[in-house]
């Protein structure tokens, strides 16, 4: 195949595939709030699901990213709570996504806790150009993954909202 073929072909590929991707934003942002429900929550930068490392049930156990494999520690309730409020409840374990300690600072872990009414187990959640945004409601930072590691185990943090792909969410 020849050089202009090659480049013909890839810009044709690449225009479907941009095209599929406003098309899916689009109808996400027009579809409003997410609906209460079990879902795997998969981060936009590694392609792997958030999960809670050993499929522990206790409190303070880690949340991490790992390979998707449809199991429950890998599954979320999300639980809308109004104002664009949610909270992430484990199916493994029925503890909710929080921030250790309550913690506002810079890469302070994700972990599970028992549900509490409380702003670190409670997430605002938008919809951006490349995905889902979680942000903290006690902090005000967005659910990411350390260092941007597509590596199985890697910690979910909370760190100031950059729109970047670590911190964006399918």
């Amino acid at each position: 195949m020849s050089a202009r073929k090659r480049l013909i072909t890839l810009f044709t590929a690449l225009g479907i595939v941009l095209s599929g991707v406003f098309a899916v934003s689009a109808s996400a942002s027009a579809a409003g709030p997410i609906p209460d429900g079990y879902y795997y929550v998969h981060n936009s930068n590694s392609g792997k699901c958030l999960a809670i490392g050993g499929a522990s049930k206790d409190d303070g156990a880690k949340a991490i990213q790992w390979a998707c494999m449809g199991i429950p520690d890998q599954r979320w309730y999300l639980r809308h709570m109004g104002s664009g409020l949610y909270a992430f409840i484990n199916q493994n374990s029925g503890k909710c996504l929080a921030i250790g300690g309550s913690s506002t600072g810079e890469g302070a872990h994700a972990i599970q806790w028992t549900c509490l009414a409380i702003t670190d187990q409670r997430w605002f959640a938008s919809v951006t150009s490349t995905g889902w945004e979680f942000v903290n409601q006690g902090s005000g930072k967005a659910l990411a993954i350390a260092g941007a590691s597509k590596d199985d185990g890697a910690q979910a943090i909370q760190w100031t909202r950059l729109g970047t792909p670590e911190q964006r969410w399918f």
